[in-house]
C-alpha cells in the first residue's frame, strides 16, 4: 500500500485526534492498521485502513506491541485486509471501542467489540488480548472495557 494522500492523512488525523494510545499530538503519523512494503498493495490508503499514531507508538506496533496492537485494532492481520471495517479500535486515551469511518470514530459497545474481533480472528485474538492485559496493567482496578 502506497503512503496516503495528503487529504487522507488529514482527515484521519482530525478524525482521531491524537495518537490513539497515549493521546499526544506531536510527532503525528498515518499507521497502517494492515502490513504495508515487501512488494504489497500499490494502491493509496482510504481512512479506515488508518489511523493516527506518534511516532514512538507507530514504530513499537512493529516491536513489543504487536500482540497488543492486534488485540486492540491498531494493526490487523494481512488476511483481514478487506475486512478493516469490521475491525474497531480501542481509544486509550478515551478508554473507548470505535469502528472507524472516512471521516468519525463510531461509538461501540465493549461487548460488540470483542463480538466483532472474535468473529474475524477467532481464538488468536484471546491470545493477543491476554498479551495486552500483561503489557497494559489495569487503570484505578479497570480493565481497558472487555466485554464480560
Amino acid at each position: 500500500m502506497s503512503a496516503p494522500t495528503v487529504l487522507t492523512r488529514a482527515a484521519v488525523y482530525l478524525r482521531d485526534g491524537g495518537c490513539v494510545v497515549c493521546g499526544t499530538v506531536r510527532h503525528l503519523t498515518f499507521q497502517h492498521r494492515a502490513r504495508v512494503g515487501a512488494g504489497g498493495d500499490t494502491r493509496r490508503p482510504i481512512p479506515e485502513e488508518g489511523l493516527t499514531a506518534c511516532a514512538i507508538h507507530n514504530e513499537r506496533f512493529e516491536s513489543d506491541l504487536q500482540q497488543a496492537a492486534l488485540a486492540f485494532g491498531w494493526k490487523i492481520r494481512d488476511w483481514a485486509e478487506g475486512q478493516a471495517f469490521l475491525v474497531p479500535v480501542f481509544h486509550m486515551p478515551t478508554r473507548t471501542w470505535f469502528r472507524l469511518s472516512a471521516s468519525e470514530r463510531i461509538v461501540t459497545t465493549p461487548t460488540v467489540a470483542q463480538d466483532l474481533m472474535i468473529d474475524v480472528y477467532g481464538d488468536d485474538w484471546l491470545e493477543w488480548k491476554a498479551e495486552a492485559d500483561r503489557i497494559f496493567p489495569p487503570i484505578e482496578g479497570r480493565r481497558y472495557s472487555w466485554a464480560r
